[in-house]
């Protein structure tokens, strides 16, 4: 079914200047000099607005036009690999995200967006890969990279590896809410209810949390059998039946087998 898409204006202006205007000059005329870059890079910015608001197919077709003028553009790749995994064309993404890996081995951009496709389609080994090559040869990179490592781990069910590299990443940045809050699932799912519980609670103290953090903040002292400060933190985001319903599940997971009980933590959203 083709997708249906709604535009301002303004954007369809600039889109038809972007995909269409082909009878305004002859083909010999347009193709008579390289594109600009500035008028590249301004097909690239349209691409990347179309697709924050959710429009993949049509970001995709201008960064396909942005490439037609200049084949090796990071922006143009790597927002052409990203629409292409929204729109779940797994295998023609990857190759995308490849070959803007290859042409620009140093972006951290186009390697979070290739790690990303490879842990969502069941890859995390070659994910954890390609990032340990990465960090190996630029050991400043940036806290997402970090923290995906460590979501790859994660998924792996390395935890302790993926605790240090959610350590490594928080050496470098000590305030990313991510990293903290993805430490903390990642000790849960270890057993780490306290630990996890001191993670949790000092970002919230520190960053104001947001109502996943403190989600898993209850969720963490329900785990440990602490059910007032569960309470506690759950009457935040919740009211009446709600917080019960929360109770009785940390209750239920508690008198699970411990195999039983991580798959049953692994499946939470």
């Amino acid at each position: 079914m083709p997708v249906q898409t709604k535009l301002h204006p303004v954007a369809v202006v600039l889109l038809l200047a972007v995909l269409g205007g082909c009878n305004a000059t002859r083909p010999d005329q347009a193709d008579a000099s390289p594109e600009p870059v500035d008028s590249i890079g301004r097909m690239v910015d349209l691409g990347d607005g179309v697709a924050a608001r959710g429009e993949p197919e049509t970001a995709l077709a201008i960064y396909e036009r942005a490439l037609a003028k200049a084949p090796t553009h990071r922006g143009a790749l790597l927002g052409k690999g990203r629409a292409l995994t929204d729109l779940g064309r797994h295998a023609e993404a990857e190759r995308t995200l490849r070959e803007a890996r290859d042409r620009h081995p140093d972006s951290g951009l186009v390697l979070a967006a290739y790690a990303r496709l490879l842990i969502g389609t069941g890859r995390a080994e070659i994910a954890v890969s390609e990032l340990d090559n990465y960090l190996g040869t630029h050991p400043l990179g940036d806290d997402g990279l970090w923290n995906l490592k460590g979501l790859a781990l994660d998924t792996l069910r390395r935890h302790a590896d993926a605790e240090q590299a959610y350590a490594q990443g928080l050496a470098r940045t000590p305030q990313s809410v991510s990293l903290r809050n993805n430490l903390a699932y990642s000790l849960i799912l270890q057993g780490e209810y306290a630990r996890a519980a001191d993670v949790l609670q000092g970002l919230i103290d520190t960053e104001g949390g947001q109502p996943r953090h403190r989600q898993n903040l209850a969720l963490a002292y329900g785990l440990a059998g602490n059910d007032r400060r569960a309470r506690e933190v759950a009457r935040v985001d919740l009211q009446g039946d709600a917080i019960e319903r929360n109770l009785a599940y940390y209750q239920w997971l508690r008198e699970l087998p411990s195999p039983t009980r991580y798959q049953a933590l692994l499946r939470r959203p």
